[in-house]
């Protein structure tokens, strides 16, 4: 989103390659390009980070609610796609270098970041996270927000950061659908705007999950949507996601 910040000598291809990404998808894979949504959003402060290569929670927000119209639409879902007011958003925790910092020291940063995190507001029970054995209340952990090493990867007080299984409870809506994210470090601050809208949000990083194939994952929870979120360069160097064999044909694809 942010290709002319880049110096000459640095490169991007993150459009180049996100175009061929969604000429190669078909229409069954129903793709959601959200880079317009996005653009117009772009001169507003907290979208991205600036010495950290994700997005931040209101460039994920934005994002959500692209994704969420046209699954309600096409899904016929009886649903409202939150809006901006339904958060409060906010600033926390201490300030922090990120990855592209980590990489190149603070020296060359002229500033630091902070997390935005946002809650919904209005009462509600809260959700569950379940990660292996371990159960957590609530989809921040903030934790990491209050650790004194201003090198700490903060980004991962979203979700707790990156883990290969996770299954989000919603006991607000009991009765609702089930969906599978497929993701990456960016689904992590963007899944928690999905969580209010299913009974259970089950979510696999495929660079870290091998458990069993994503279609006996479907079939034994009984997944009715599946949402792929994904950094586009790790769409292209995660196996999981390029390397599989078609129904029928035996050969990869």
């Amino acid at each position: 989103m942010m290709e002319n910040k880049y110096p000459n000598y640095y490169p991007s291809f993150g459009q180049k390659d996100l175009d061929l990404l969604f000429n190669e998808l078909t229409k069954n894979t129903h793709p959601i390009d959200s880079r317009s949504v996005l653009e117009k959003h772009m001169n507003e402060k907290n979208m991205f980070f600036y010495t950290d290569h994700h997005w931040q929670e209101k460039a994920a927000f934005y994002a959500y609610q692209n994704v969420m119209k046209y699954i309600i639409k096409h899904e016929k879902m009886n649903d409202k796609v939150s809006k901006y007011s339904d958060y409060s958003w906010n600033l926390k925790g201490k300030s922090f270098y990120g990855s592209d910092a980590r990489k190149t020291t603070s020296v060359n940063a002229k500033m630091a970041d902070r997390i935005l995190v946002a809650n919904l507001k209005g009462k509600h029970k809260p959700f569950t996270i379940k990660r292996g054995i371990h159960i957590s209340k609530g989809l921040y952990n903030m934790g990491f927000l209050s650790m004194e090493d201003r090198y700490t990867n903060r980004y991962r007080a979203y979700l707790g950061g990156d883990y290969a299984h996770m299954v989000i409870s919603n006991p607000n809506r009991t009765k609702g659908k089930k969906v599978l994210v497929i993701k990456d470090s960016y689904a992590n601050a963007f899944i928690q705007f999905l969580v209010p809208h299913y009974k259970e949000t089950h979510i696999l990083d495929l660079r870290h999950y091998s458990t069993m194939p994503i279609e006996q994952y479907v079939t034994k929870y009984k997944i009715d949507q599946v949402i792929i979120i994904n950094n586009v360069n790790s769409i292209y160097v995660t196996p999981a996601l390029t390397n599989f064999k078609h129904p029928g044909k035996g050969e990869n694809q």
